[in-house]
Formats: C-alpha cells, structure tokens, sequence
C-alpha cells in the first residue's frame, strides 16, 4: 500500500516522482519477510499453490528494496540502463502474476480480479521504467500513475480477502464472499474419475502410464 500511493504522488509521497526509497521498510519486513514465513507455513500445509505465490512475492518485495538501498549499488551502478533492466524485471513478473490468475480460475472470482488487475498494474510500471529511460517524462509519468491506479485497485481485493480471512478465523456469524469458482472449473482428477482410471490417457500423461 506505500509503494501505491508514492506511485500516484499523493500529498507528496514519493517526492512527486515515484521514488519508493522510504519504503524500503515496509518491503523488507511487511513484504518481503512476512510473505516469505505465510509462504513456509502454506508450504507445511501442503498448499502449493499459495506458498508458491508468498515465495514469488517475498523475492520480488525484497529485490525491490535492494535496488533503493545505496549500498548495494545497484540504482548507481547500473548506469543508463537500470530502468530498461529494471523493466524487463516486472515484464516477467506481469507474465508469472497472469498465470497466476490461470491457476486462480480453480478457486475463486476474487483472487482472479486481484491477480488481472497486478498483471495489468506490473504492466503499466514496466512501461513507466522503459519510457522514463529515454527521457520522455510525459509518458512515463502517465504510465506510473497509471501503475499506481491498478494497484490501488488491486489492493482494495487483497484487502477484502484479508477481511474474509480474519472473519473466518475468529468464527464470525457471517463470512464475506470470495465468488466460489471451483464448480466451474472441474479439476484434472475429478475429470479423470468420471472417465475411469486409465480413461484417455496418452504415453505424455504425468505419471507416464498409458
């Protein structure tokens, strides 16, 4: 939520321009640290799917804080390229938030707008780096506030799902709704049961029986 409102600018966070500096803390304690315990946990719970998303972020909140500490170098010795470099950084990770949201279609409707809405947010941001880089600050600029917009967007999912999560833990008398999604979408083995064990299966299957 910081790294949001420094990218939209505002009351004058981010110094007007962006800079994410001040929230080196918060990456590294409330992102990155924190996401790399919930995803231990989901790990030893057997959720793969969940530990994979907590790991994925915890590197990328604590890459993200390394590039804005001085020590490391990194904004200053990367010369004119750190924003092309930085760029093709969260191009990939737009590409690893999409198949996120793939997987998403098997659980439920909100973690699918939460993952489209940070494909679309990684995007604009990358954008903002690959513009800024050739001097065109117009664009750039355009491009960032465009970044903060989606993230904002979506947080307000994160947001709601961390309510539902703290409802449910404390037993509640209601729980919000997600937008159950897993009865659309049959899973492989619930498709492979109707049909029989052995039903279609090719010499590629996993597993590689026949």
């Amino acid at each position: 939520m910081p790294s949001t409102i420094m990218l939209l600018g505002w009351g004058g966070a981010g110094g007007g321009t962006g800079n994410e500096t001040t929230a080196v803390g918060p990456f590294l304690f409330l992102g990155s640290a924190l996401l790399y315990f919930s995803g231990m946990a989901e790990w030893l719970r057997y959720q793969t799917f969940a530990a994979t998303i907590y790991f994925t972020l915890a590197g990328y909140f604590g890459a993200q804080a390394a590039s804005l500490i001085p020590g490391f170098g990194i904004g200053t010795g990367a010369g004119g390229s750190y924003g092309d470099s930085w760029g093709v950084l969260l191009v990939f990770m737009g590409i690893m938030i999409a198949v996120f949201a793939l997987g998403s279609l098997r659980i439920d409707v909100v973690h699918v707008y939460i993952f489209v809405i940070f494909t679309i947010c990684f995007g604009c941001e990358a954008a903002s780096y690959f513009t800024a880089e050739t001097a065109r600050d117009g664009p750039g600029y355009r491009w960032r506030v465009a970044a903060g917009w989606t993230s904002l967007a979506g947080s307000a999912g994160v947001w709601y799902i961390f309510m539902a999560s703290i409802l449910d833990s404390v037993d509640f008398p209601f729980t919000l709704p997600l937008g159950d999604m897993s009865n659309y979408f049959k899973g492989r083995k619930a498709r492979m049961a109707r049909m029989g064990a052995d039903g279609h299966r090719s010499r590629i299957s996993i597993g590689g029986r026949v």
